[in-house]
């Protein structure tokens, strides 16, 4: 299996404190009426720092999981996801890179075409069992929000290092949930190799 796959912040990534902004102005982006994605500079105070643990089968469903795992305890986050998103997360993984570019590919490298970065992902919201998640890119003095669904926020993730953050109120399956409970729900969530997604390549 691949190792559990940390985004820890880079030094600069040290100015998430007091909420602050990264330059002068902030472009807010893709903005959607829930009440989640406030486009807020959140501070480093309300987030836990995410490591992307594996991917998973859910054995009821037959849908495909993300497994995150706050960096400092033992709480786990499972997002559930959609199958390209799937195989995009699992090349990251396996460090395994297309023949040609992925959408999330793509992205990456518009975005350095154009001297623009992603420093980090906030997993900002859960309403109605969707999590919602926001892309905070710098380009020069700018700090650009997008919103964005977790899937592809994570994906970008993985490509460029960014640290991936949870926002504290957020429920996980550990700190928040009853010990029958978690075990139910980690019972069903059948760990994979994401080399075998991609026919072990």
């Amino acid at each position: 299996m691949v190792s559990p796959r940390p985004c820890s912040p880079r030094p600069e990534d040290n100015r998430l404190g007091e909420g602050q902004k990264y330059g002068s102005r902030a472009a807010l982006l893709g903005a959607c009426d829930c009440p989640g994605n406030d486009f807020e500079i959140y501070s480093a105070e309300a987030m836990k720092l995410l490591i992307i643990e594996s991917l998973a089968i859910d054995t009821k469903s037959n849908d495909m999981v993300v497994l995150l795992r706050v960096e400092s305890d033992d709480e786990l986050l499972p997002i559930w996801i959609g199958n390209a998103e799937t195989m995009s997360i699992a090349l990251a993984l396996a460090n395994i890179e297309p023949p040609r570019p992925l959408t999330h590919d793509l992205v990456i490298n518009v975005l350095r075409g154009i001297s623009a970065e992603i420093q980090r992902v906030v997993i900002t919201a859960l309403i109605e069992n969707t999590y919602f998640a926001l892309l905070y890119i710098q380009s020069g003095d700018e700090l650009i929000v997008i919103d964005s669904r977790p899937s592809d926020a994570i994906a970008l993730a993985l490509r460029t290092g960014a640290p991936i953050f949870l926002k504290d109120d957020i429920p996980t399956i550990s700190a928040d949930y009853e010990d029958t409970e978690r075990r139910n729900i980690e019972s069903r969530l059948r760990r994979i190799d994401p080399r075998q997604l991609i026919g072990g390549q």
